[in-house]
């Protein structure tokens, strides 16, 4: 197997400029460390109308409709960036608080029974099966449940 050791060399750099406090780093973003997103009118408006989606009705919105909002996906950056959504499975967008409410409800449940089901999921939720398996996917990702069968349980 061949190492790559210029990715190695670079990840070094990057850390040791983050450490010097040059630059600030995050899952998906490298920035000086004096940089602010600063946002124009039209991002604004945009801003506010991705806003609205994600406090609707289902709350847990398709990746594709937010795009239809936000063309060049600036403002979905500029959401990750400071951390108000979290993109689950490369397809859904998800605001963080709800999401770390789901957390909070799905961890509650477990402290006081000993798995759950994605069915008890979906009703807990007051979702579809599919975003229930999706969140409790998530979670599994995140290393706060873990799936066994139809169950996850607490790690």
């Amino acid at each position: 197997k061949r190492i790559d050791f210029s990715m190695i060399l670079f990840n070094q750099v990057l850390t040791r400029m983050s450490e010097d406090g040059k630059i600030k780093l995050s899952k998906e973003f490298v920035a000086e460390s004096g940089f602010s997103m600063k946002l124009s009118k039209k991002q604004l408006t945009m801003l506010d109308n991705i806003n609205n989606l994600l406090d609707s009705e289902d709350k847990i919105i398709k990746k594709e409709m937010v795009l239809e909002l936000d063309n060049d996906g600036l403002i979905l950056d500029y959401l990750i960036y400071n951390k108000q959504v979290e993109i689950i499975n490369n397809e859904f967008v998800v605001n963080m608080s709800l999401l770390n409410a789901i957390k909070d409800d799905i961890i509650d449940y477990l402290k006081n029974h000993q798995n759950i089901t994605a069915a008890e999921a979906r009703d807990l939720l007051g979702t579809s099966r599919r975003k229930a398996i999706l969140i409790l996917e998530y979670l599994d990702m995140k290393k706060i449940t873990k799936r066994q069968g139809d169950f996850r349980t607490l790690l």
